[in-house]
């Protein structure tokens, strides 16, 4: 697919009073190499993070097939929605807010 022209799209994210940001853990956020030698997310990326999630027009997604309690380690204490382990858990907002199952038991 071509690009996004650029300056369309952050002159619509300038005008929008709300927005949704979902993002990639890995390959977008983080490189694998940085994942699977457990590397910390950077200082500049945590901040740029903290200052999009902290924007109330925001809401800021971090969607990852990886395991819960690594996200919790990786995404600390974010105000960030995450969606792991391919869809199976869920957590909207920081780390004072459970994990929750979307999905329904099957008998």
């Amino acid at each position: 697919p071509e690009p996004l022209p650029r300056s369309e799209l952050l002159d619509s994210f300038a005008k929008s009073s709300r927005r949704l940001i979902l993002l990639g853990l890995l390959g977008t956020l983080i490189n694998y190499s940085d994942f699977k030698e457990m590397h910390p997310l950077s200082d500049k990326l945590w901040g740029d993070l903290l200052t999009l999630a902290s924007d109330p027009g925001n809401c800021v997604v971090v969607i990852t097939g990886r395991e819960r309690g690594l996200v919790s380690q990786w995404l600390g204490d974010l105000p960030v929605w995450v969606v792991a382990e391919n869809g199976v858990f869920v957590r909207l907002g920081g780390p004072s807010t459970e994990w929750a199952c979307p999905l329904e038991p099957v008998e």
